[in-house]
C-alpha cells in the first residue's frame, strides 16, 4: 500500500515511445522512484488457480499463525497441458501472491506459459510452511528448501490439473533472482526438473553489501521526524485515492503528468529512502515473528498472545538485516559446522557461480547501471560473465525495470516459444 503513487508512473514507462536513452522525466533518472514503481506492477487479470500442498509433513500447527501450515501457490494454466512450465520466485519477503509475481506470471501466460508463483524462501509463510529450519536467510539451504517446495508443487499441478509440461523455466527478481542461480545449479545435479531458462531481475551480487545499503535505508528513515513520516504516509493515501480510487479512468500522455503527481505527494528523496528501507524492514519483522512462533529460541522477550502481539512485532522490527544474520542464522550455523558472516556471505551470493554462468547459455540477465544494491564493479562483473545474456539498463533503480519497454521486449524474446 505504501506505494500507490508512484506506481503511477507505469504506464508512462509503458509507453513505445518513451526512451532511456533520453528521458525526458527526473522521474525516470531517479533510483529511488524507479524502485518504488515496481512495488505496484499489478496485473490485469487476478483469475488465477489458488492451490496448497503440504511439504512438512511432521510440522504441526503455528501458535497464532495456525492457518499457513501449507504453501501456497497460484497458477495461470495454459489449456494445452503440454505448455512449458514458468515458476516466478518474487524478492524478499514475496508471496505468491504478490502483485510483482502475479504481473511477470500473467505476462508469461499471455506468452503460452503454465505460470506458477510461489513464496520466496525468505517470507514468514514460508519461514513456517515450507523452511525446515524455520530460520531463513543462509541461501544454500533456502534454496534446498525451495527446490523441494516446488517438486510437491509440481507433483500436484500434474495429479490434479493434468500438466504434461514439456519444460520447466525459472524466473525471479531481486532475492529470487539469486535463489533462481541456486536453484538451476541444484537441479544440474538432482535433475527433477532439467531447467531450460533461467532468467534473473535485478540480483544482488553481495547479499552482506546488499543488506547493509537496506539497513542504512531504514536507520535513514528513522531519523525523519514522526510528524515528517506520517506527513509522507498520509501524502502517499490521500493522493493514491485521488488518482486510483475514483470512478473516472486516468489517461496517462507524457511525463509532465507524472512530473506533476510526484509534485502533488511532495515528496523528498529521503522520504522514499524511509518507504524503501521501512518495507524491506518489514518484510524481516515478519519473518522474525513467524520463525519465532514455530521455535522460540528465547532471542525475543516481548510476550504474545492471541489478543497481543504488538510489542513482540515491535521488538522484531528493531533487529537489522545484519543483526538478523548474527544473532539468528550464524548460531544455527554453528552447530552444522558453519563461520563468520563472511563466509556466510561467500556462500550466499552470486560471484561463487562465476564460472558456472559464464557456462549456461540457458541464464540470462537484466540489471539497472543505478541499483542502489550494486557495488562498484558489479555490472562490469555482470557483463563479463553473462557476456551477451546480459540486458544492462541505465535507469530502473531496483526492480523498477521491469516496467520499461526494454524488459516486456526481453521477456518476449527470451521466452519465445517455438512452434
Amino acid at each position: 500500500m505504501i506505494f500507490v503513487i508512484p506506481s503511477l508512473i507505469v504506464t508512462l514507462l509503458l509507453n513505445p515511445h518513451s526512451t532511456l536513452a533520453t528521458p525526458t522525466s527526473s522521474v525516470v533518472t531517479n533510483p529511488l522512484a524507479m524502485t518504488m514503481t515496481q512495488a505496484l506492477a499489478i496485473p490485469t487479470n487476478a483469475n488465477a488457480t489458488q492451490g496448497r500442498v503440504t511439504v512438512l509433513a511432521n510440522r504441526g500447527p503455528t501458535p497464532l499463525i495456525e492457518d499457513r501450515q501449507e504453501l501456497r501457490y497460484n497458477a495461470f494454466f495454459q489449456t494445452n497441458r503440454t505448455a512449458p512450465v514458468a515458476f516466478v520466485i518474487p524478492g524478499t519477503g514475496g508471496l505468491s501472491s504478490s502483485a510483482g509475481a502475479m504481473f511477470l506470471a500473467e505476462k508469461l501466460f499471455r506468452q503460452g506459459y503454465h505460470a506458477i508463483t510461489v513464496d520466496n524462501p525468505f517470507s514468514w509463510t514460508f519461514a513456517i510452511s515450507g523452511s525446515r529450519s524455520a530460520l531463513p536467510g543462509y541461501a544454500p539451504h533456502d534454496a534446498q528448501d525451495l527446490y523441494r517446495a516446488l517438486q510437491k508443487v509440481r507433483e500436484k499441478v500434474v495429479k490434479e490439473n493434468g500438466l504434461a509440461p514439456r519444460s520447466y523455466n525459472l524466473i525471479g527478481y531481486s532475492l529470487g533472482a539469486l535463489q533462481s542461480v541456486f536453484l538451476k545449479k541444484l537441479d544440474d545435479s538432482v535433475q527433477a526438473f532439467r531447467f531450460n531458462k533461467t532468467y534473473l531481475i535485478n540480483p544482488p551480487l553481495d547479499l552482506v553489501y546488499s543488506m547493509t545499503v537496506l539497513d542504512s535505508y531504514f536507520d535513514r528513515g528513522m531519523r525523519l521526524s514522526e510528524g515528517r513520516r506520517s506527513y509522507v504516509m498520509g501524502r502517499i493515501y490521500a493522493i493514491g485515492e485521488k488518482y486510483l480510487m475514483g470512478e473516472k479512468k486516468i489517461e496517462f500522455t507524457d511525463s509532465g503528468f507524472v512530473e506533476s503527481v510526484f509534485r502533488q505527494l511532495a515528496i523528498k528523496n529521503e522520504d522514499m529512502v524511509f518507504l524503501i528501507g521501512q518495507t524491506f524492514r518489514e518484510s524481516l519483522r515478519d519473518v522474525i515473528f513467524a520463525s519465532q512462533q514455530v521455535q522460540d529460541r528465547g532471542v525475543l522477550k516481548s510476550r504474545v498472545s492471541k489478543g497481543y502481539r504488538n510489542a513482540r512485532m515491535t521488538e522484531a522490527l528493531s533487529f537489522s538485516f545484519q543483526r538478523y544474520a548474527k544473532t539468528f542464522i550464524l548460531p544455527s550455523l554453528k552447530t552444522r559446522g558453519g563461520g563468520s558472516l563472511e563466509e556466510l556471505n561467500q556462500k550466499s551470493s552470486l560471484y561463487q557461480f562465476g564460472d558456472y554462468i559464464a557456462n549456461q547459455p540457458g541464464i540470462f540477465v537484466i540489471h539497472s547501471r543505478d541499483d542502489f544494491i550494486l557495488k562498484s564493479g558489479d555490472i562490469e562483473w555482470i557483463q563479463a560473465k553473462f557476456g551477451s545474456r546480459a540486458i544492462i539498463l541505465p535507469y530502473g533503480g531496483h526492480c523498477g525495470l521491469i516496467n520499461f519497454p526494454q524488459f516486456n521486449d526481453s521477456l518476449k524474446t527470451i521466452f519465445s516459444l517455438v512452434r
